[in-house]
């Protein structure tokens, strides 16, 4: 079979499909063959737990499908009809039967709903992904999110909490892999990742925050200066009320000037001083002009504002001298909190090890 099939129990002794299986339709699309299952065990032939009815449905183009009822099939002696099958419709029709037989062999007639998915071969530790795969992709696909919902539901807890693990695991995994795709990116590429896992901020800051506006106004157009500031995002703790304004830059902008200013002391590079000095300057300009960008929004803490800039790798930072001038002079910084964007991912790897069990998760 090549499409899922949705099983539902009716008695201890009984099952049916909740939605009848398609075997063909016509080119033109007007015309289908369908066939409906049911399963039951047999006392007279313990082999024999599948019957069903074929269906064929014709349609106008614009209409619905609905069985087809001008044919009548009560044949008197000496009349005959035939119905000729295509051979696509025979092969579908041949693996849908093998299904229900061997599903009924491995784990006999259903006692409550459940979905058979097809898959192609055996499934061992080989071809497991793949099969996993096909299931995660008609899930994905699937028409009725209520139903869906319904039957996640009724999972026993530690099922739950065991696909709820390796959702999480599968999530957290491929935001490291993206994250490591943008080690040298600009800006607007570490910006996209970061609007859609604004969590990961708020783990480092240590407070609970969600994402207030993107790309947020902190300065009012003036008579000399044209163009609005805008700050990458505006953050609030939804409990206080309280505002942080977080900038980023590039990950692979350097921390520190290349050569020692002095004996093992390191000056910060012009592009973290720069950086600074711009995230100072917005939180300036939006205290100044809080009135007049916020004014519809009275229930804000905004008076102080929390000043955050994410930049750089620490681990460009390659001996303990430069790590110790990095450390003194962000700890200096007394108005704008410093983070690396390394800080920021130890952060996933830390809940990948935990979702996982693993101390050191692995990346694929």
């Amino acid at each position: 079979m090549t499409e899922p099939i949705r099983i539902d129990s009716t008695s201890s002794d009984s099952a049916v499909a909740l939605e009848p299986v398609v075997l063909w339709t016509s080119g033109n699309g007007r015309r289908r063959l369908r066939f409906c299952p049911n399963l039951h065990n047999n006392p007279n032939d313990p082999d024999a737990v599948v019957s069903g009815e074929l269906r064929y449905q014709s349609k106008r183009e614009v209409d619905q499908f609905v069985d087809d009822e001008s044919l009548s099939l009560t044949l008197r002696a000496g009349e005959w009809t035939r119905y000729d099958f295509p051979s696509d419709a025979l092969l579908e029709f041949y693996r849908v039967l093998s299904g229900l037989y061997d599903a009924c062999a491995t784990s006999g007639i259903p006692r409550r709903q459940y979905l058979m998915v097809p898959v192609d071969g055996e499934v061992d530790d080989a071809s497991a992904p793949a099969a996993i795969q096909d299931v995660v992709q008609w899930l994905l696909t699937c028409t009725n999110p209520g139903l869906l919902a319904t039957s996640l539901t009724s999972l026993r807890p530690e099922d739950a909490r065991y696909l709820s693990a390796a959702s999480a695991a599968a999530s957290l995994n491929a935001l490291l892999v993206e994250w490591d795709s943008l080690a040298s990116s600009a800006e607007p590429g570490w910006h996209a990742l970061l609007a859609r896992h604004e969590w990961v901020i708020e783990q480092v800051l240590g407070q609970p925050l969600v994402l207030f506006q993107d790309e947020a106004v902190v300065s009012s157009p003036t008579v000399t200066r044209k163009k609005a500031a805008y700050v990458d995002f505006m953050l609030m703790n939804p409990h206080t009320n309280a505002i942080a304004l977080v900038e980023i830059k590039r990950a692979d902008t350097a921390l520190l000037q290349a050569q020692p200013y002095r004996g093992e002391a390191y000056a910060a590079s012009v592009e973290l001083s720069g950086a600074i000095a711009q995230a100072q300057y917005y939180r300036t300009t939006f205290q100044r002009d809080i009135e007049t960008l916020m004014r519809d929004t009275d229930h804000l803490q905004l008076a102080f504002p929390r000043s955050v800039l994410i930049i750089g790798d620490s681990r460009s930072l390659d001996d303990d001298s430069k790590r110790t001038s990095f450390e003194r002079f962000r700890l200096g910084v007394s108005d704008v909190e410093v983070l690396t964007f390394d800080e920021l991912r130890s952060r996933v790897e830390g809940f990948l090890a935990i979702v996982t069990g693993e101390p050191f998760p692995t990346v694929i």
